[in-house]
């Protein structure tokens, strides 16, 4: 099974540069706390804002929290080039399960996410959520991904 569609692998160097530029950060809305978490799914899509006429490409991980209060509970990040200052998180977590501590080496999104496709079902992934408030009041969890825990063969 392909976890890498034909149209995000045809748009991703497209929205590359935005990628490159943006400050990156998260916004994510799980409870707070530490979770060890199974990767459990991955997809990946592409879209075109119907406003701006600008290309996005999107990777949504899942979740699946193994012990716990919140046992057996799933949620999801998703990471897009439309907001790309919300990557960080995600080109760190393609250089845990890789094992590759270069930043600029996993800051391709399409290199990344074909690095990571492998390691799902079979990763497990110390997840830490925190919050943030935004201008405006509206507040925001940040996932951090804190250590690769098991990855089965």
């Amino acid at each position: 099974m392909s976890y890498v569609k034909d149209d995000f692998r045809a748009l991703a160097a497209s929205v590359q540069e935005d990628i490159d530029n943006a400050d990156m950060q998260n916004d994510f809305e799980p409870p707070k706390g530490f979770y060890n978490c199974l990767f459990q799914d991955m997809q990946t899509g592409a879209k075109t804002n119907e406003n701006t006429g600008k290309n996005s490409v999107w990777v949504r991980l899942v979740w699946r929290i193994l012990d716990g209060v919140y046992e057996g509970s799933e949620f999801s990040t998703i990471f897009s080039s439309a907001a790309a200052f919300a990557m960080g998180p995600y080109f760190a977590l393609g250089r845990m399960l890789t094992s590759d501590p270069d930043i600029e080496a996993l800051k391709d999104i399409l290199g990344c996410t074909e690095a990571i496709a492998p390691f799902v079902g079979k990763a497990t992934v110390e997840v830490s959520m925190k919050y943030q408030t935004a201008k405006g009041g509206r507040t925001y969890s940040k996932p951090g991904f804190t250590q690769i825990l098991s990855v089965e063969a």
